[in-house]
C-alpha cells in the first residue's frame, strides 16, 4: 500500500505562500484539489483523450482509477511535449492492479460465466503516485491518453464495445504565484 506524497515548498514559492493557509498575514496556504476526468473507449474512439487544466500553477502528484481499469493502458503528456511514458502503460501495473466490483470474485478473476460484453468493472488497489509530481504553469494543459489493453488469456474482451474510467485527479494548486489567481 503507498501513502500520498508530502507537499513540499521550493524556496520560490514560500516567497508567495504557505503550506497552510494564515489569516493573521493574509498568506495563501497551499490548496489540495481533486478534478474528475473520464476516458471512454468505443469502436470509433481507439485512443480517447481527456485534457486536464487549471488557471493556478500547480502539481499533479497522484490519480485514483475506477472502471475498466484492466483493459485500459494510459500515457501522460504535457502541452509541451514531455511524456511520463513513451509508451501506453497499464494502468492496473501502476495502480497495483483492481478490486473487483463484483461480490464473490477474487481481484483480478474473470468468472466462466462473464460474457465479454458484461466485464467485471473495479477500481484500483493503491493511487498512482507521481514522484515527483508533475508541474504545470498556469492554464497549461496536462492530457491523459488511453487505449485498449488486452490482458494475456483474455483475448474473449478484446471486441467489448465499450471501455470507461474513472479517474481522478490529485493536484495542488498555488493560489498568488505569478500569473495564478488569488
Amino acid at each position: 500500500m503507498s501513502s500520498w506524497p508530502r507537499c513540499e515548498l521550493s524556496n520560490y514559492e514560500k516567497r508567495y505562500l504557505t503550506k497552510y493557509p494564515n489569516p493573521e498575514n493574509n498568506v495563501r496556504g497551499v490548496l489540495r484539489r481533486m478534478y474528475p476526468g473520464v476516458l471512454e473507449l468505443t469502436n470509433i474512439q481507439q485512443q480517447p483523450s481527456f485534457q486536464f487544466q487549471t488557471a493556478r500553477r500547480s502539481k499533479v502528484f497522484g490519480f485514483t482509477f475506477a472502471g475498466d481499469i484492466d483493459m485500459f493502458g494510459l500515457k501522460l503528456q504535457t502541452a509541451t511535449g514531455e511524456q511520463l511514458f513513451s509508451d501506453f502503460m497499464p494502468i492496473s501495473l501502476l495502480t497495483g492492479g483492481y478490486v473487483s466490483g463484483q461480490p464473490g470474485v477474487t481481484v483480478g478473476q474473470y468468472p466462466a460465466s462473464t460474457p465479454p460484453n458484461n466485464i467485471i468493472r473495479g477500481a484500483s488497489i493503491d493511487p498512482f503516485i507521481l514522484d515527483p509530481a508533475i508541474e504545470l504553469a498556469p492554464n497549461q494543459v496536462l492530457t491523459v491518453y488511453g487505449t485498449r489493453i488486452v490482458p494475456q488469456g483474455f483475448g474473449g474482451f478484446a471486441n467489448i464495445d465499450t471501455l470507461r474510467v474513472d479517474m481522478t485527479i490529485h493536484v495542488w494548486e498555488y493560489p498568488g504565484m505569478p500569473g495564478s489567481p488569488r
